[in-house]
């Protein structure tokens, strides 16, 4: 009896998984395709400019297709509403915070679980475990000591997606990889190599564009305080190097994003071109290793990391392979939401710089 309720219970946690992914790159893809939902889940200068958008296409259309799209976009965030997932009741930087430490606990916990099984065909997920708690303990640091956030708050939507997002994505691999054990899995050891490799250059890669950004942000906390210190003075110029361009913007919004504010005041950099508002917050343009490339490096880095994980486990856990579309979908989207945003506020943006994939897109 206990062996049979074991069977269902992985059997259906494999279904779950499964269903959750499917349903979330649908909801990414209403997302994309539905403006006022777009700017129910988008945060930092894209949620304000999603608005801007809005009012202006609506200010275009006819009263027939205005009336239409209206209502279209009433069904779904009057429903959101009413469930209250648009309260903005939680600390951004605490949230992830969260998020990542799910992530490091689960990755700890069904790792053991699955050692203490002692199954061959599990030691790819074994060590994909490992990579997970790696990568979480990274975000960790990064988060809490590389990171600056300003405060804000996320809202419960957005928070519940993250939740579940790492839940799932420990729970998927775990529960299909004991749905799988009776197949052939053995490791491969190309694989292995070459799926530590890639997570090691995508992490490197996305630590190195977090610091350019919190470099930067420090130097506008230096120029703020009027500091004559040595030290902040190297900071100052160390991060002068990763700076291009600067640019006001009304939001204030938090973001996660290479969006760095800094005060309006500052006369220390040339080439300045403002987008004039009533706000008092300024953006730079990073500047340096893969930033000279693409506008959003550490996306393209975390894109990186998560194949790593199909290479690792030889693209055999179709939990996994769906998970990568939606992190995918995500992020590409994103980039380009970004880069489109630097391109119409920055006349001299580089030409050459794509979005996320560099010398493509």
């Amino acid at each position: 009896m206990i062996i049979i309720l074991k069977d269902f219970l992985i059997k259906f946690g494999y279904f779950i998984s499964i269903t959750f992914w499917i349903v979330s790159i649908f909801i990414y893809l209403l997302k994309i395709f539905n403006e006022d939902f777009g700017s129910f889940t988008s945060y930092g200068k894209l949620k304000f400019n999603l608005k801007i958008l809005k009012e202006k296409k609506k200010k275009n259309k006819d009263n027939n297709n205005n009336n239409n799209n209206k209502n279209n976009n009433i069904n779904i965030t009057s429903i959101l509403n009413l469930l209250f997932l648009d309260r903005e009741i939680i600390d951004t930087k605490q949230a992830w915070l969260l998020f990542y430490t799910i992530l490091l606990v689960l990755s700890n916990i069904f790792f053991f679980i699955l050692s203490e099984k002692n199954i061959k065909s599990t030691v790819s997920t074994q060590i994909l475990f490992i990579l997970f708690f790696i990568q979480s303990g990274r975000r960790l640091y990064e988060t809490h000591f590389i990171q600056k956030h300003r405060k804000s708050k996320m809202n419960l939507l957005l928070f519940i997606s993250g939740l579940c997002y790492y839940l799932f994505l420990t729970l998927s691999a775990f529960t299909e990889t004991l749905y799988k054990s009776n197949e052939e899995n053995s490791i491969n050891i190309f694989n292995l190599f070459l799926s530590i490799l890639l997570f090691s250059i995508g992490s490197f890669e996305q630590y190195k564009s977090h610091e350019i950004l919190s470099l930067i942000r420090s130097n506008s906390k230096i120029i703020n305080n009027n500091s004559n210190n040595n030290n902040n003075n190297n900071n100052k110029i160390k991060s002068k190097n990763y700076i291009i361009n600067k640019i006001i913007d009304v939001s204030d919004e938090d973001n996660d994003d290479d969006y760095i504010d800094q005060d309006i005041n500052d006369k220390d950099f040339d080439d300045k071109i403002e987008y004039k508002t009533t706000s008092s917050t300024k953006y730079e343009i990073p500047n340096g290793r893969l930033y000279h490339y693409v506008s959003s490096p550490h996306y393209l880095s975390e894109i990186l990391i998560y194949f790593s994980f199909l290479v690792l486990t030889n693209f055999k856990l179709n939990s996994l392979i769906l998970n990568f579309i939606f992190t995918s979908l995500n992020l590409i989207h994103r980039s380009y939401q970004t880069h489109k945003w630097y391109k119409s506020k920055f006349s001299n943006y580089p030409k050459s710089r794509k979005a996320i994939i560099p010398f493509l897109f």
